[in-house]
């Protein structure tokens, strides 16, 4: 089974462009445009990963990233999830892992660099690692 990524972005050709890197890398994605868009999308659908645009009108990603991750600590499961944003900063960088993120990411992406941070978390089967979604998922937001 492939890996479910969310993609959070208020930018549709950011999403729609992440969508179809991703699917063609074997990942089904589901897509938020916003925060509660977000949330509520996760009490219907499993994912493994999130990638979550840091500035968005309403509920900004890092709120976003911190009530996921609290979601998976309750949860005990596995929170895997990297902001994104196009006006890095020290400032942001520090509080997208304070709120859970692996890592801040720049836009324009390097994409080599984004599916090999993928690998990091799950080896491609046969690379140690296995390709079932279920085991170390995120949470099902209740």
């Amino acid at each position: 089974m492939s890996r479910t990524m969310l993609v959070v972005d208020d930018n549709k050709s950011v999403r729609e462009s992440l969508r179809f890197l991703l699917e063609r890398r074997g990942y089904a994605v589901i897509t938020a445009s916003n925060g509660p868009e977000a949330l509520a999308l996760v009490a219907e659908h499993a994912y493994d990963g999130a990638m979550i645009d840091v500035q968005m009108p309403g509920m900004n990603g890092i709120e976003v990233c911190r009530r996921l991750r609290e979601d998976a600590e309750m949860s005990g499961r596995r929170f895997v999830a990297w902001m994104m944003t196009g006006g890095r900063s020290p400032e942001i960088e520090k509080q997208s892992l304070e709120a859970g993120a692996l890592a801040l990411l720049g836009k324009p992406f390097d994409y080599a660099d984004l599916y090999r941070r993928f690998e990091e978390q799950w080896p491609p089967a046969g690379a140690g690692g296995t390709a079932s979604t279920s085991e170390g998922s995120a949470p099902v937001a209740k």
